[in-house]
């Protein structure tokens, strides 16, 4: 399956998120997910998270589908659901950092036209190079269906 993930947290709470030692989780030891995934957790009061899990009987549907749906386009729309059900949950969503998806820059362009209200950040390597999508890609590798 393909896994996506979102973490949010008050702007103001991105230092503490960073002390946690989020990191790419590729670039982490299982124990060492594990271990910051139990930090995350306990993190809880002022750090969310959701998952979407796409088993692979549905991404080879979407992609057998006579009008084209690629995984580029299939991933795109995941990361706009996930977005759209924070915002639909309560959270106040002021800004979005994502990892590329395709061109960073038509994937940022297409989040900013279906959220125009938010500043939308979409960058390769995203886990890499901001701690809230650190936090979401060791949500995506560790976490559960249910989200915090």
């Amino acid at each position: 399956p393909m896994v996506y993930a979102i973490c949010y947290c008050p702007e103001e709470k991105l230092p503490q998120l960073q002390a946690l030692g989020v990191a790419d989780s590729k670039t982490l030891s299982e124990a060492e997910r594990e271990r910051r995934w139990g930090l995350l957790e306990g993190a809880g009061q002022w750090l969310g998270w959701a998952l979407h899990v796409l088993p692979p009987a549905h991404i080879s549907a979407c992609m057998q589908q006579r009008a084209k749906y690629n995984l580029n386009e299939l991933s795109h729309d995941t990361a706009a659901e996930l977005i759209q059900g924070a915002l639909d949950s309560g959270v106040q969503v002021a800004q979005v950092f994502a990892d590329t998806v395709g061109p960073a820059d038509k994937h940022e362009a297409r989040l900013r036209r279906r959220f125009p209200g938010l500043g939308v950040t979409v960058r390769a390597k995203a886990d890499a190079l901001f701690p809230v999508v650190s936090a979401a890609s060791i949500c995506a590798k560790v976490g559960t269906e249910t989200p915090n």
